[in-house]
């Protein structure tokens, strides 16, 4: 809506000579104006503060994966990882003792017990 507009309303009244009666569509407009863009500003207040606790929220799971991937880059912990699986490995899959013999636990006692 502008001033032609509101003109034009005032035109099609009874009182289309009136300025009293323009001055009122100018206030009516004018009101309506202010609501709305109180209704503007509070669904925009409310939006972006959806989209902070969205943005908080992923920022938050960004930066615990951020330190999962350092604590788990850090080259003497993955080396402490490899050499750990490697000892549990060998333990459960020793070496055969001579080509083509079978598997020999190492975890008996002397005499085969």
């Amino acid at each position: 809506m502008n001033t032609d507009r509101i003109k034009e309303i005032h035109q099609k009244t009874a009182f289309h000579e009136s300025q009293s009666v323009y001055v009122a569509l100018m206030q009516v407009w004018n009101e309506c104006a202010q609501e709305q863009g109180a209704e503007v500003g509070k669904a925009v207040a409310e939006e972006r503060n959806r989209c902070k606790a969205f943005l908080k929220n992923e920022m938050t799971k960004m930066q615990v994966i951020s330190e999962m991937v350092r604590d788990y880059s850090d080259k003497d912990t993955i080396d402490e990882d490899i050499f750990l699986l490697q000892s549990v490995i060998e333990n459960l899959f020793p070496e055969p003792t001579e080509k083509g013999a079978a598997y020999q636990r190492t975890d008996t006692k002397e005499g085969g017990q």
